[in-house]
């Protein structure tokens, strides 16, 4: 059996390097998906490089899906999605977590972090969280996170990201990020909290009861909120 398991690990670790990118599926996690990866939740990114979902990973309500720790890193999501099972739905949102704990889907603490192309929803907390410094969001569908959709300091971009129905904010940042052609719908608390605003779409945020649904640090006129131009 454990001849069985090494044979496993290994095989796992020379598809990884197949194409140049290292990948994630549900599979490997029991074992690690890579090198400075250890068995089990989180898969933990060290290193720079490219990595890549291969499948769908579910993760325990409690964990930690995906720690980024390493600089220059490139994940993508591949249209996958890294989920739990917490849901959030209504104005505003109710969420109900199955079970409690930390629950974060993406942990985020590197320099020149890429994050694009897929979805992340249903986290006891947060659904990406972290300090990562000049990171780059795009293309990510963010949903039924009982915390932030996003709760992201020091300096970055959110571009064409939805967040929707989330238990407070859909994105709190630091006032050096930007946000760009990205839409905010059902959030509890403001759409986005800080940060420079272009072209987005606001939508039933902050319990629906104002017409202040985000608290972005500059406006340039460009964003609307319920169909018209935010105040």
């Amino acid at each position: 059996m454990k001849k069985t398991a090494t044979l496993y690990a290994l095989l796992v670790s020379s598809l990884a390097f197949a194409d140049g990118q290292f990948e994630i599926n549900q599979l490997c996690v029991a074992n690690g998906c890579f090198e400075g990866d250890a068995p089990g939740w989180p898969v933990e990114i060290t290193e720079s490089g490219s990595y890549r979902l291969t499948s769908n990973l579910d993760v325990p309500p409690d964990l930690i899906g995906i720690e980024m720790t390493g600089d220059s890193v490139t994940l993508d999501l591949g249209g996958f999605s890294v989920q739990s099972d917490a849901i959030c739905s209504g104005i505003p949102p109710t969420c109900t977590p199955s079970t409690p704990g930390f629950g974060v889907g993406i942990l985020a603490n590197s320099e020149e972090t890429f994050i694009q192309n897929g979805t992340v929803r249903g986290f006891n907390q947060d659904c990406i969280q972290g300090f990562p410094d000049a990171a780059r969001l795009e293309n990510l569908i963010v949903s039924s996170c009982v915390g932030d959709g996003i709760r992201l300091i020091n300096i970055g971009t959110l571009d064409s990201v939805s967040v929707r129905f989330v238990g407070n904010r859909g994105a709190a940042l630091s006032s050096l990020y930007w946000v760009i052609d990205s839409s905010f719908i059902g959030a509890g608390g403001f759409g986005v909290s800080s940060g420079i605003c272009r072209g987005n779409i606001f939508s039933n945020n902050a319990g629906s009861l104002s017409v202040t649904q985000e608290n972005c640090s500059i406006t340039d006129g460009s964003n609307y909120c319920n169909g018209a131009p935010c105040p």
